[in-house]
């Protein structure tokens, strides 16, 4: 099955296949895909909020 790499469909796409299994472990902590979707969907609204965009680059 061909499904494309697109970062956005990828993730969605493992939450829907393996929510609740750990999809990263960092520095001693872990995170289920659910949870990893969670915290990137926070970080995008949060650049949303400041202004940023898809395309968007910041070199600070």
């Amino acid at each position: 099955m061909d499904v494309p790499l697109v970062l956005t469909h990828f993730l969605d796409r493992a939450v829907s296949l393996y929510g609740d299994k750990i999809g990263v472990i960092s520095e001693g902590r872990s995170f289920t895909y659910r949870e990893l979707n969670e915290r990137v969907n926070q970080l995008s609204h949060g650049l949303s909020a400041l202004g940023g965009k898809k395309g968007t680059v910041s070199l600070i």
